[in-house]
């Protein structure tokens, strides 16, 4: 009952009814993550779309021992197999603490939306709104450290606040130095500085145990 209160609180699932819902929930799979977790990486064969219902994913590449962020998802957003003919991903999907999750089969996901122009025009606006900022990024990744830094931060609440309702606590909760440094390709140094001077200017916050960034 839960899982479907989740989803009806998300914009691509508020149109369609609740016994198509049910029916997709019946064949789909529920996690909860208590630790960081890996939820697949680019081995893996993948046939599933995934939903985060709370919390958060980390989607990011590994290159020569470096961990690359391409992306932090958040409470209704999709990710994993979105074209069916795909069977493996470039990327690796990890779970921070206390992220629930549903995966959906691409197809079955594909069959019910296509059903419901409504349901597919979240969906395209949402994926819409991922490559106008991974766009954005790639502009903002040739400019200043703390351009950069702030733009990270800004792209990162952004994507949180609308799904207030299903976390609790600041939506920068989780953001620290380190995932920082890999979202913007900045080094740990450049990083610590540019937060430095924002905490001066009064800009941001770090909480002195965790070190977590609150903006």
């Amino acid at each position: 009952m839960q899982a479907f209160w989740h989803l009806k609180q998300i914009d691509i699932f508020s149109d369609i009814p609740d016994k198509e819902i049910k029916q997709l929930l019946s064949k789909a799979s529920d996690e909860c993550f208590h630790t960081k977790q890996t939820i697949y990486t680019p081995t893996d064969l993948q046939k599933k779309i995934f939903l985060v219902k709370t919390g958060e994913v980390t989607l990011f590449q590994s290159k020569g021992g470096r961990r690359i962020i391409i992306d932090i998802v958040g409470p209704g957003t999709l990710f994993g197999a979105l074209d069916p003919s795909v069977l493996t991903l470039d990327h690796f999907a990890q779970a921070a603490p206390d992220t629930r999750i549903c995966g959906f089969a691409t197809v079955d996901f594909l069959q019910l939306i296509s059903s419901y122009p409504g349901a597919m025009l979240c969906t395209l606006k949402q994926l819409s709104q991922r490559i106008a900022d991974y766009e954005h990024a790639m502009i903002v990744s040739h400019g200043e450290a703390k351009e950069r830094v702030l733009e990270a931060l800004k792209r990162y609440v952004r994507k949180m606040k609308p799904f207030r309702l299903f976390s609790l606590g600041s939506p920068c909760a989780r953001l620290t130095h380190e995932k920082l440094s890999q979202l913007t390709g900045l080094n740990r140094v450049t990083v610590t500085r540019v937060i430095q001077d924002l905490v001066k200017e009064g800009i941001i916050e770090v909480d002195a145990q965790s070190k977590e960034i609150c903006f």
